[in-house]
């Protein structure tokens, strides 16, 4: 009775039988099958674990994708909320307040890796090339001395390729599909212009006087009118606004309450030269006269830069602060 081919898969049985009637060379090729069967079931045992954890990594990412899904798109940027939250830029505010005096990455806009010159509020080269410079951040994970999760555009704990592919591939719902890459720049939300009854804040005053090593001090105050808000700037500078863009301020405060100390203990966070002295000079300078302004927000709105006259008209009252050498 002829064998029953299903209990010989390979047909090892009948390249045995013909091996024993036959010439050498079938004897090889019964050998040279038999080890080519055993191998591959040995490749296949040793890629197994490497298999399971790839599949595993992959449904774990598409649960988390499926979950970042869930929290949507407030500021139409194409980053989900829950993933802008991951990665520390802002869910509610797709464009950046101001440009990056350093060049550095967007506090808005998640693609906007490189958000100083010509690239502020764009995607182009430069964003694509803060993955490699000054840092190397590509192919670091999760525990690596270069991770930062600012870079982990999808928040699967990883720098890969797909990170880059998404700022080459990302059409945010802010551009109507179109692509963002060597695309329009933001498209900023517009802001409406709130009656006087409705600013966010008023009454604002800047005290100045002299520290008890006589340096001069400044105490700004204000009275804030809508709640909540998710911040505050004080914008300080040492030429009148023009308009709310121009120019960039001198120096900036972040997340206030209603008041502000400026003295030699408490500087600005960030600023360009004092024209009078070399090198940074965040610190009030004596007997000089400065331009201020109050920027307030929330979830829902953006306000215009309110200004010492309690308006939204710039350049708004300047001060001077003390003598206090003399």
């Amino acid at each position: 009775m002829p064998a029953d081919n299903n209990l010989d898969p390979f047909g090892l049985r009948r390249v045995a039988e013909a091996a024993k009637r036959g010439p050498s060379h079938i004897k090889f090729l019964f050998l040279f099958v038999g080890a080519g069967i055993v191998m591959s079931f040995l490749a296949l045992t040793s890629l197994a674990p490497q298999i399971g954890d790839r599949l595993g990594n992959l449904a774990v990412r598409k649960q988390l994708q499926q979950s970042y899904a869930a929290s949507g798109d407030t500021d139409g940027d194409g980053f989900y909320d829950d993933i802008e939250k991951y990665i520390g830029t802002n869910p509610f505010q797709a464009c950046s307040d101001r440009p990056s005096p350093d060049n550095g990455s967007s506090n808005t806009w998640p693609a906007d890796l490189s958000s100083g010159g010509i690239s502020y509020d764009r995607i182009d080269i430069q964003d694509l090339s803060k993955f490699i410079s000054p840092v190397r951040r590509l192919n670091t994970k999760e525990g690596d001395i270069n991770f930062d999760k600012r870079w982990d555009l999808n928040a699967d704990r990883q720098i890969t390729i797909e990170d880059i592919n998404i700022i080459n591939t990302l059409k945010p719902p802010m551009f109507n599909g179109g692509r963002a890459f060597n695309g329009p720049k933001c498209a900023r939300l517009s802001s409406p212009t709130p009656s006087p009854v409705a600013l966010p804040v008023s009454n604002l005053r800047a005290i100045t006087s002299c520290d008890e090593e006589n340096r001069p001090r400044v105490t700004f105050r204000w009275q804030n009118n809508v709640l909540p808000t998710s911040y505050r700037f004080l914008d300080i500078n040492v030429n009148p606004w023009i308009n709310e863009d121009q120019p960039q301020p001198w120096g900036t405060k972040f997340q206030l309450g209603d008041s502000f100390v400026w003295d030699k203990n408490m500087p600005l966070d960030r600023g360009d030269v004092d024209p009078r002295t070399n090198g940074s000079q965040l610190r009030p300078a004596e007997n000089m006269t400065y331009y201020w302004r109050i920027l307030a927000g929330n979830e829902t709105i953006k306000y215009p830069p309110v200004y010492p006259t309690g308006t939204y008209t710039p350049a708004g009252t300047p001060f001077t602060t003390a003598s206090c050498s003399k």
